[in-house]
């Protein structure tokens, strides 16, 4: 947590001070300091509760000099209960749900245009094994979707199916995967010696190709 603070003390008292010093300034500008902690979720001890506590005590009489959002697993809530003052002071809790499949095929077409493509790699059955073996959770629907557009690419794939989300599923052990046949893939050619590394310029020209416009 620096913020702005230039030659930090290493005794904690001190560097609070310096914080809280940087903190007003930072007010007095019309500016507001947010700070965002991800996967808290992992910061399980009441140590680390107690420290974010202390740090929501730096205030001036009409408002607070710092806020903190919290994103993380579940299980943050059992971090905040750890220090129940706190927990306390939790004013605005979000709980984002798992998506529903229409919501699954929005978000990737979203990540698609985000990356620059222009059309819809995946068909519609595709996308509808994506929600099933992700339940519908961000994360994993980008690791099914990375994986399955690298596997497009090394078989050459003009589009990502059904079958390919399947194995991909099934090579990340995700619940739900049904045994599925082998993905035919055309006859490797003999290797080179040694043995020719991935060229990261052909995979480049290959997800380009996902942006031209059909």
């Amino acid at each position: 947590l620096q913020l702005g603070v230039e030659a930090r003390s290493e005794d904690k008292l001190t560097l609070l001070g310096q914080l809280y010093q940087r903190l007003i300034k930072i007010y007095e500008s019309g500016k507001k300091a947010v700070v965002l902690i991800d996967e808290a979720q992992m910061l399980a001890t009441r140590e680390l509760m107690e420290e974010f506590r202390g740090l929501l005590n730096l205030e001036v009489p009409e408002r607070k000099l710092l806020s903190l959002i919290f994103f993380g697993l579940p299980e943050i809530e059992q971090n905040l209960r750890l220090d129940p003052p706190l927990a306390q002071r939790v004013s605005i809790k979000f709980r984002l749900e798992h998506l529903n499949p229409e919501s699954t095929e929005s978000y990737i077409k979203h990540r698609l245009r985000l990356a620059g493509a222009s059309r819809m790699p995946f068909t519609g059955e595709a996308v509808k094994g994506v929600h099933r073996f992700s339940g519908g959770t961000p994360r994993l629907i980008n690791t099914l979707c990375d994986n399955a557009l690298f596997e497009g690419y090394v078989a050459r794939a003009p589009r990502i199916d059904q079958a390919m989300i399947e194995r991909v599923a099934q090579d990340l052990g995700l619940d739900g995967v049904r045994p599925v046949e082998p993905l035919p893939r055309a006859a490797p050619p003999p290797p080179p010696n040694p043995a020719k590394p991935i060229d990261l310029g052909e995979i480049d020209r290959y997800l380009a190709g996902l942006a031209k416009p059909t």
